[in-house]
């Protein structure tokens, strides 16, 4: 786990390093568009599990965390981030996720917003990157993306596994 917190922890002082807000003034506003559920509902614990690792990471570097959660339906983190896209007082920054293709909606629909917008966890497809391009080209609001490489990671944790148990 606090390998996960360092990743999290790291991606919000990028997001920190960035931000043009006067930190006398305020503390920059963050709005994490979780698809997941806020309570177990038989899905699993991931999603609640990086909201737990993001607050006290975003505490820490004096970011105000707001995460709303999308129930594990991609129409109504759509809608969320079309809420956020019109907010009068924008956040400083959006994170989201590209749960069942959703990003690159959620990316046009934010452009609308001030707000700079960080896709995390499940990077766009090659499909979806050449319809609306890569980070900063047709989407100015877009900054980054962080992905993990579940991959690596799943054959990293397996050969320590087997390392740690042989053939059991």
């Amino acid at each position: 786990m606090t390998r996960r917190s360092f990743v999290i922890g790291l991606l919000l002082a990028a997001l920190f390093l960035t931000a043009k807000v006067d930190s006398a003034e305020r503390h920059p506003h963050v709005v994490f568009l979780n698809p997941g559920e806020p309570v177990e509902r038989g899905t699993g614990p991931f999603w609640r599990m990086v909201t737990q690792f993001m607050r006290p990471a975003a505490r820490s570097l004096g970011l105000n965390l707001e995460v709303l959660y999308a129930e594990r339906d991609h129409l109504l983190m759509l809608r969320q981030a079309e809420d956020v896209a019109r907010r009068s007082s924008a956040p400083d920054y959006v994170i989201i996720v590209n749960e069942k293709l959703a990003a690159p909606q959620m990316l046009k629909t934010l452009a609308r917003s001030p707000a700079k917008v960080f896709v995390m966890h499940n990077d766009l497809t090659p499909e979806q990157r050449r319809e609306i391009g890569n980070e900063r080209q047709q989407i100015r609001n877009w900054i980054g993306t962080a992905t993990t490489e579940t991959g690596r990671g799943s054959y990293t944790l397996m050969e320590y596994l087997y390392r740690r148990l042989g053939d059991q």
